[in-house]
């Protein structure tokens, strides 16, 4: 069951249009590598450590290969690899290295992941900031926009 809350958000190339609201995933808990390690070595023979081990070095193998310009592919993880963000050039000749503004690791999940997607459920929250409100004493209890807690 995937959390959302609905948050309002302004259209950033039209300031003065009312805002929209939209679905953000709330997430219930953040799992560390070390909690990774700890549930996998429960369904394995592998010791937590042995997995732990793996894991780092699986990091470092997929920083080194990610650094050359390649592609990772996971099995039924799926895929990493590097994307670019540049500005346009009229023509090929045009394009300079310092048009290009950054460069972001993409993940691409696998079909196994993708079909995770066909089953799931959604359940409304009231958003972070109203829950701050209100254990923070105010009455308001919303956020901008005024979110509705009663679903």
């Amino acid at each position: 069951m995937i959390n959302y809350s609905v948050s309002p958000r302004i259209n950033p190339r039209d300031k003065e249009a009312a805002p929209k609201y939209y679905a953000t995933a709330q997430r219930v808990q953040t799992i560390s590598l070390d909690d990774m390690a700890k549930n996998i070595s429960h369904s394995t023979t592998a010791t937590r450590a042995d997995v732990l081990a793996v894991l780092t070095a699986l990091i470092d193998e997929m920083t080194t290969e990610l650094a050359k310009g390649n592609s990772i592919i996971l099995g039924e993880l799926g895929t990493f690899r590097f994307t670019l963000t540049s500005k346009g050039a009229v023509t090929a000749e045009n394009f300079k290295v310092d048009m290009i503004k950054k460069a972001s690791v993409r993940y691409y999940p696998s079909r196994t992941i993708k079909n995770i997607y066909d089953n799931l459920t959604f359940n409304r929250v009231p958003a972070r900031k109203t829950v701050h409100d209100i254990l923070k004493g105010d009455s308001a209890g919303s956020e901008e926009g005024g979110e509705d807690l009663t679903d």
